[in-house]
C-alpha cells in the first residue's frame, strides 16, 4: 500500500484522523502515513487511531503521534494487539502514563507489583471490590508489558519473566487477602505457630517464569496442619478452611466478571488430579507422590517451585520430593513415556487442521520434554542442571557437558522464536491459542507483527520450518535402543507352558491341573510374561531377555504354596524391572537368584513390595550368596561405614543407608522365610541393623550439624544418649517396627554458637530422624516415634539428664515406669550411659507393685483387648487379644516390676529374656514358663509371618477365607491345614490367659473361644 492509498482510506473511513492529518505539514503527514504503513495492518491501525481520537484521550493521542519516537511506539501497539486497543478505549487515562510519561520504558519486579497491590487492597471491604482491583491491575499492566513486547523494548525472556511475576503477585495478594477475611471470621487454624501453613506452588510455565499472555495458571495448593479447627467466631474443620481459602483465590483469579478475568488456575497437577483433594495435606501429598507418582508427575515437578504464601513450607516440601524426581540412575522409562505421552499429543493434534507451535512436532513441547529428559536422567548426580526454566536449564546442560554447543544454541534460538511468536499470536486477541492463523493473509499480519519488512511470511515460514526441523530431529535422536546377543535357558517343567502359550484353551486346562484356582486370569498373566509384546520395556532387547528368563521363572512358581498368587506377584516384579534391563541378564546367569526371588513373590507381600521398589537390593544378594550368615555387629558397622566414606554429600550418605538396610533386612527375611532362623533370631538381627543404622546417622548428623553451625566445644564423646524404648529396646523389632527413642543430653547450659545448648541438642535429634526417616528415592532407613519421652508429644523432644531424672523421680506414671522396662541406651559414652541405667534401673526398683498397681496394669490391658482386639467370630488379635503376645508381656512386666527391689537381676529388656529370669529367680514355675516361651515365641512367628505376608502391621487373623489357607501353608500345615492352624491357636493362647488370670485375677473382657 502506498501512502496516497491510505491518505484515500483515510478520507473515506476516518474523518478525525484525515481532519488531523490535514493539518499537519505534508512532510510530517507523509512521516505519519509511512509509520501507519509500516504496522502489522495499515487498515486496521487507522481504524485504532480514529476510535481513540474519539476518546476522552483524544488529545493525548494528538500530542503522542506528533513525537516521532512515542509515535512508533504506540502504533505498532493499537496496530498489533486488537486486545490492548481495547484497554485502551476502556481506559483512556492509560494513554499519557504508558506513552507520555514513557510506562512502556519500565520493567517491574515482583516486589514492586505486590507492593502496588497491596497499597491498593488494604483499604477495600469485600470480594467483590477486590476482584475488580485485581482485573484492573491486570489489564494496565499488560497494557505495559504488551506494548514493551511488541515494540521489542524487552527481550522474549524479560516478558515471559514480567507476566510471570504479575501473576505471582496476583495470587499473593488474594491470598494474603482472603487469609485476612476468612480468619476473622472463622479464626487461625489450631496450632498454627507461624506463616500461613499454605502454600501455592507453582508448576509449568509460571514456575520457570515462562508465562504467556494467555497462560493457564498451574498451581498445586499445600496446607500443614493435618486436622484440627479453626480458633475463632465461627470455628470450621482446618481441611474445610484451606479449602475455602484455595477456592476464595481461585475465584478472585479465574472467574469471568464484567471487568474480565486475571488469570485462568489450573489445579488439575495435584495428587491424584480432578479427584484429589482441593488443598491436600503436606503429608498426604507427600505420600502420594512417594507412593504413586508417575513419570510425567516427576517430569512436572521438576518446574515446580514455592510462589506464594508460605514459601518455607513450599520449600520443604519440594525438598523431601527431591529424591521422587530426581533418580540416581539412567531411567529408560523417563524417555520411553516422554515419547509415548508426545505421540498421545501428536494423534490428537492430527484430528485438527493448522500448525500448532507448541504441541505439533518441532514445536515447543518437543524442547521442555527434551531438556527435561535430560534433567531427570542426569539431576540426580548433577544438581546443577536442575531449573524450572527451559533456557536456564540449556546453559546448565551446555555447562556440565550434556549438550554440546551447537545443540543448545539451536535448541534456544528455536525456543526464543516459538515463544515470540506465540506471544504475538496471542496478544492480538488475548486468546488461548497456539496455533497459526489460517490464511495467507492473517499469517502474513502476524509476521509484520513479528518484524518481518520485506516478504514476510515467506521468510517467517521458511524460519518456521528450519526451527521446526532441528528440533524434531533432536527430539528423535534421543528415542534409541539397540539389541545384544543373550544366552537361552530353558526349563525342561515350564517348556511344556510355554509350547501351549498360544493356544488358550490348552494352556488353561495345564494351569489348572498345575494347582491354578483361576486358570483365566493366571493365563492372561502369564502370556504376557511369555509373549511381552505389550508389556512396557525399555527395548526390543529386554522383551527378548524377559522371554527367555519366563520358562525358568515359571519352573520355581510350581513350587510355591500359592503358585496364582506368585505369578501376580511376579507380574508386578518385572514391571518393577522394566527400566533395569540389565537385571535380566543378571538373573539369567544366576538360577540360584531366581528361585529365591520366587520363593519372595510366593510368600511374603512385604519383600515383594521391596524387591519391586529396590530391585537394586538384588546386586549385593547375588554376590554374597556363599557368605557367612548371621553377620556380626562389627561387620555391620565396617560394611556401612566404607560405603558412607565414598559418599559425596548427605543426600548419598542418606540414599546408602537405605540401600544397606533394604540388603540387610533382605538377607534376614530370606533367612527367616527359608526356615534357617526363627522370629525370635530374626527380631533381635532386624534390632541390631537399627542399632547399626542409628548409630551411623548419628554420626552423620553431627558432621552435618559441624558443618552448618560449626565445631563445638564439647567433650569427647559426645554427651548425647538415644535411648531405644519399645520393641527397639526389647530387642524385637519386627520387619515393619517403628524406632521409639528418647533423646538425652548431660551438658551445662551453655551457648553453642547462635544455639542454647538445649536447642543444640534438639536440632542434632531433629537430624537424626530426617536422616532415618525421610523417603528419598532409595525409600526410608526407619520411622522414628518420640512418643515415649517424658510428657510424651507435649515435652520437649530432647531433655537434660537431670529433667530425665527428676521426671522418673517424681511424675512420671504406672504405664511409664512399665514402658522403661525396655529402655536400653544404644549410643553415648559409657559415663553418661551408666548413669543413664541408673535412672531407669533406679525407677524400676523404686515402683514395688502395690495390688492397686497391679489392678491397673490389668484395667490397662483390659482396655486394650476391648478397643483394640475387637476379636469376633471372623477373627483373632495375635496381639492385643485373648491370651494374646501383649498378656506374655504385660505379665512378665508386672512381675518384673513386683519383685525387682529384692530380684534385680530379672530386670531384663527383652520378654524371653524376661521369661527366663523370671524361672531362675523361682518367680514362676518351670511349667508356666515352658508354656509361656513356647506361646510367645509362635504366636510372634504367627505375627511376623501374618505381618510380611501382608505388608501391614497387622495382628487380626482371619478365621476363615483365602488369607487363613494361605497363612497356614507358609506355616507348613499344608493344604487343608485351616483347621489344625485355629485350634492350636486357640490351645496356645487359652494356656497364656489362664497363666495371666492367675497373676490378675479376674478374666477380662472376652472369654476364651473352645
Amino acid at each position: 500500500m502506498e501512502i496516497n492509498t491510505l491518505l484515500t482510506y483515510i478520507g473515506r473511513n476516518c474523518p478525525a484522523l484525515s481532519c488531523w492529518l490535514a493539518s499537519l505539514e505534508t512532510d510530517q503527514s507523509d512521516r505519519v502515513c509511512r509509520d501507519l504503513l509500516d504496522t502489522a495492518n495499515p487498515r486496521i491501525a487507522v481504524g485504532r487511531v480514529e476510535d481513540l481520537l474519539g476518546t476522552d484521550g483524544g488529545e493525548t493521542v494528538r500530542t503522542i503521534l506528533r513525537d516521532e519516537r512515542l509515535r512508533r511506539v504506540f502504533l505498532t501497539t493499537v496496530g498489533g494487539s486488537r486486545f490492548l486497543f481495547s484497554i485502551l478505549c476502556r481506559i483512556p487515562e492509560s494513554l499519557a502514563p504508558l506513552f507520555l510519561q514513557e510506562g512502556c520504558s519500565i520493567r517491574k519486579t515482583r516486589a514492586i507489583m505486590e507492593r502496588e497491590l497491596r497499597e491498593t487492597y488494604e483499604g477495600l471491604g469485600n470480594s467483590k471490590e477486590f476482584d475488580r482491583m485485581l482485573r484492573v491491575y491486570k489489564e494496565r499492566e499488560f497494557l505495559r508489558i504488551g506494548c514493551r513486547d511488541l515494540n521489542n523494548l524487552a527481550e522474549v525472556e524479560e516478558v515471559m519473566a514480567e507476566l510471570s511475576d504479575l501473576a505471582a503477585a496476583g495470587i499473593e495478594s488474594a491470598i494474603q487477602f482472603h487469609w485476612k477475611r476468612l480468619t476473622e471470621k472463622h479464626g487461625t487454624p489450631e496450632g498454627l505457630e507461624q506463616g500461613l501453613g499454605f502454600v501455592a506452588l507453582g508448576m509449568g510455565k509460571i514456575s520457570g517464569r515462562e508465562l504467556n499472555f494467555s497462560s493457564d495458571v498451574d498451581l498445586i495448593f499445600i496446607r500443614e496442619p493435618e486436622e484440627g479447627r479453626t480458633q475463632g467466631p465461627e470455628p470450621i474443620p482446618i481441611a474445610k478452611f484451606y479449602e475455602s481459602l484455595a477456592q476464595s483465590v481461585s475465584r478472585s483469579l479465574s472467574d469471568v466478571t464484567e471487568d474480565g478475568f486475571v488469570f485462568r488456575i489450573d489445579l488439575r497437577l495435584r495428587p491424584e488430579g480432578e479427584k484429589g483433594e482441593l488443598v491436600p495435606s503436606y503429608t498426604n501429598a507427600l505420600d502420594y507422590y512417594l507412593g504413586w507418582g508417575r513419570t510425567w508427575e516427576r517430569a512436572a515437578l521438576m518446574k515446580a517451585a514455592p510462589l506464594a504464601g508460605d514459601r518455607k513450607l513450599g520449600k520443604d516440601f519440594l525438598q523431601e520430593l527431591e529424591q521422587f524426581v530426581y533418580r540416581k540412575h539412567l531411567d529408560y522409562s523417563t524417555l520411553e513415556e516422554m515419547r509415548i505421552m508426545k505421540l498421545r499429543i501428536e494423534a490428537q493434534l492430527k484430528k485438527k487442521p493448522g500448525v500448532n507451535i507448541k504441541l505439533g512436532q518441532g514445536g515447543i513441547r518437543e524442547i521442555e520434554f527434551f531438556v527435561q529428559a535430560l534433567q531427570l536422567i542426569n539431576g540426580g548426580k548433577q544438581r546443577r542442571v536442575r531449573s524450572a526454566s527451559t533456557l536456564e536449564a540449556l546453559d546448565l546442560l551446555r555447562e556440565t557437558g550434556l549438550l554440546d554447543k551447537q545443540t543448545t544454541d539451536a535448541l534456544r534460538s528455536a525456543y526464543r522464536f516459538f515463544r515470540k511468536t506465540e506471544h504475538r499470536i496471542q496478544i492480538n486477541h488475548q486468546l488461548q491459542t497456539h496455533e497459526l492463523p489460517r490464511t495467507p493473509e492473517d499469517q502474513e499480519e502476524l509476521a509484520r507483527r513479528l518484524g518481518y519488512k520485506e516478504e514476510p511470511l515467506k521468510h517467517f515460514l521458511a524460519d518456521l520450518d528450519y526451527h521446526r526441523r532441528v528440533v524434531e530431529e533432536l527430539f528423535s535422536s534421543m528415542f534409541h535402543h539397540s539389541d545384544e546377543e543373550i544366552l537361552d535357558r530353558i526349563s525342561p517343567e515350564a517348556k511344556r507352558l510355554i509350547e501351549t502359550i498360544h493356544d488358550e484353551s490348552v494352556c488353561k486346562n495345564l494351569l489348572e491341573q498345575l494347582g491354578f484356582d483361576d486358570p483365566l486370569s493366571a493365563y492372561a498373566v502369564l502370556k504376557n510374561l511369555v509373549i511381552p509384546t505389550d508389556r512396557k520395556i525399555p527395548s526390543e532387547k529386554a522383551r527378548v531377555l524377559l522371554s527367555r528368563l519366563a520358562p525358568l521363572f515359571l519352573d520355581e512358581l510350581l513350587t510355591v504354596p500359592e503358585p496364582e498368587k506368585a505369578l501376580v506377584a511376579l507380574d508386578r516384579y518385572i514391571d518393577s524391572l522394566f527400566a533395569h534391563s540389565s537385571y535380566f541378564s543378571t538373573l539369567l546367569e544366576n538360577p540360584p537368584t531366581i528361585r529365591f526371588i520366587v520363593k519372595i513373590l510366593g510368600e511374603s507381600r512385604f519383600f515383594t513390595d521391596l524387591l519391586v521398589r529396590h530391585p537394586q537390593a538384588i546386586d549385593s544378594l547375588i554376590a554374597r550368596g556363599a557368605e557367612e550368615f548371621p553377620k556380626s555387629r562389627e561387620t555391620l558397622e565396617s560394611i556401612v561405614t566404607e560405603r558412607l566414606a565414598y559418599s559425596e554429600d548427605l543426600e548419598a550418605e542418606m540414599d546408602v543407608l537405605r540401600t544397606f538396610k533394604n540388603e540387610e533386612i533382605l538377607m534376614i527375611g530370606v533367612k527367616h522365610l527359608a526356615g534357617e532362623i526363627d522370629s525370635p533370631t530374626a527380631r533381635a538381627l532386624v534390632t541390631e541393623l537399627a542399632e547399626v543404622c542409628l548409630c551411623a546417622a548419628i554420626d552423620l548428623a553431627v558432621k552435618e550439624m559441624t558443618r552448618k553451625f560449626g565445631e563445638f566445644d564439647f567433650l569427647d564423646p559426645l554427651p548425647f544418649v538415644v535411648l531405644g524404648m519399645g520393641k527397639l529396646g526389647g530387642r524385637e523389632m519386627t520387619y515393619l517396627s517403628d524406632l521409639d527413642v528418647i533423646f538425652i543430653y548431660e551438658c551445662p547450659e551453655m551457648q553453642i554458637g547462635r544455639f542454647s545448648t538445649h536447642e543444640w541438642f534438639t536440632r542434632l535429634a531433629n537430624r537424626i530422624i530426617s536422616i532415618l526417616s525421610v523417603p528419598t528415592a532409595e525409600g526410608t532407613v526407619f520411622s522414628i516415634d518420640t512418643r515415649l519421652r517424658p510428657s510424651g508429644n507435649k515435652g520437649p523432644l530432647v531433655s537434660s539428664l537431670d529433667s530425665f531424672r527428676d521426671y522418673h523421680e517424681a511424675t512420671s506414671q504406672l504405664w511409664e515406669k512399665q514402658a522403661l522396662l525396655r529402655a536400653r541406651p544404644l549410643s553415648g559414652g559409657p559415663d553418661l550411659v551408666q548413669q543413664v541405667n541408673c535412672i531407669v534401673r533406679d525407677c524400676i526398683t523404686r515402683t514395688r507393685l502395690s495390688s492397686d498397681d497391679v489392678k491397673e496394669i490389668a484395667r490397662l490391658r483390659g482396655r486394650m483387648e476391648t478397643e483394640l482386639a475387637l476379636e469376633d467370630d471372623l477373627h483373632v488379635d495375635l496381639k492385643t487379644g485373648h491370651g494374646g503376645l501383649v498378656d506374655v508381656e504385660f505379665l512378665v512386666q508386672a512381675h518384673i516390676l513386683k519383685h525387682a527391689y529384692h530380684f534385680p537381676e530379672i530386670i531384663k529388656n527383652n520378654t524371653l529374656e524376661g521369661l527366663s529370669a523370671l524361672r531362675d529367680a523361682g518367680i514362676i514355675d518351670e511349667c508356666a514358663f515352658e508354656s509361656l516361651d513356647f506361646g510367645y515365641r509362635w504366636l510372634s512367628n504367627l505375627e511376623d509371618r501374618l505381618r510380611i505376608m501382608e505388608h501391614r502391621s497387622i495382628d487380626r487373623m482371619p478365621l476363615t477365607g483365602e488369607k487363613l489357607r494361605g497363612l497356614a501353608l507358609r506355616l507348613g500345615y499344608g493344604e487343608g491345614g485351616e483347621d489344625r492352624l485355629i485350634s492350636d491357636y486357640f490351645t496356645i493362647t487359652g494356656t497364656i490367659r489362664s497363666i495371666y488370670r492367675a497373676f490378675f485375677g479376674e478374666p477380662l473382657a472376652r472369654a476364651p473361644r473352645t
